[in-house]
């Protein structure tokens, strides 16, 4: 009986399995780790249960964005500590939609200074993933809501890397192009804002829509992006947009 049992376990497996890969949609499940492994043919990323960030972001050949740390945070105007996003370890993962054609994941977190302390006001923050069949990029919208109205900066998809830029080149409108990454110790290096910038290596572009900026430290000790920054928020929800791709 026992052996029997476990025979259809298997066989239920596989078919939920066969069903999943048939339906063609573009998310799969790992099963031991519970993370969100997404593919539309133009790039991959996961996302992992606990928290809001992609992960292992690859283009179409396999080539993945450099490692980075995602920095979007929160700081209140009157002082006091910087609350980022990723020091959540308990980010809520939601799937909206799973079609062939359309894929709609929410991460719901908030702002902590550690995994054990969130920002004041009950911060909710959603991080809506959207994926389009046939379409090259994510676009990826932040949705913030409060008790209160505390002023406050918000930077949002703020991804940075230590050490010397991984970038070779900024591409911005108009086919402008400038070589990064100089480190003369004399002039750190700011592009933006701008509504459409790329980053380039020999293997990779990451490119980003929003209101884009990018950095460069005079001494190649870090470099970063940022989709997008409120300076003054004063209201009790806020929304911001970017949309992002490797190729």
């Amino acid at each position: 009986m026992m052996k029997t049992i476990k025979i259809l376990t298997v066989m239920l497996l596989l078919i939920s399995g066969i069903s999943s890969y048939a339906s063609g949609s573009m998310c799969q499940r790992d099963q031991r780790s519970g993370a969100l492994n997404i593919d539309n043919g133009y790039f991959s990323f996961t996302l992992f249960p606990g928290h809001m960030f992609p992960v292992w972001i690859k283009n179409a050949g396999g080539t993945g964005l450099p490692p980075c740390r995602f920095l979007d945070r929160i700081t209140f105007l009157k002082g006091g500590p910087a609350y980022f996003l990723d020091m959540d370890l308990y980010a809520e993962t939601v799937i909206l939609a799973d079609t062939p054609e359309r894929l709609l994941i929410e991460k719901r977190g908030t702002y902590c200074d550690n995994p054990q302390h969130a920002a004041p006001g009950n911060i909710r923050v959603t991080y809506a993933y959207l994926i389009e069949r046939g379409k090259p990029y994510v676009t990826l919208t932040m949705t913030l809501a409060r008790d209160n109205e505390e002023p406050a900066e918000v930077r949002f998809f703020h991804p940075a890397w230590s050490g010397a830029t991984p970038w070779h080149e900024v591409i911005m409108p108009e086919d402008k192009n400038f070589a990064v990454g100089r480190g003369d110790g004399v002039t750190d290096e700011m592009y933006g804002p701008v509504q459409h910038l790329s980053l380039k290596n020999d293997s990779l572009t990451l490119q980003v829509s929003g209101v884009v900026r990018f950095f460069c430290n005079r001494f190649n000790r870090n470099s970063f992006l940022l989709g997008g920054i409120k300076d003054v928020w004063k209201s009790r929800e806020l929304t911001m947009q970017v949309t992002f791709t490797v190729k």
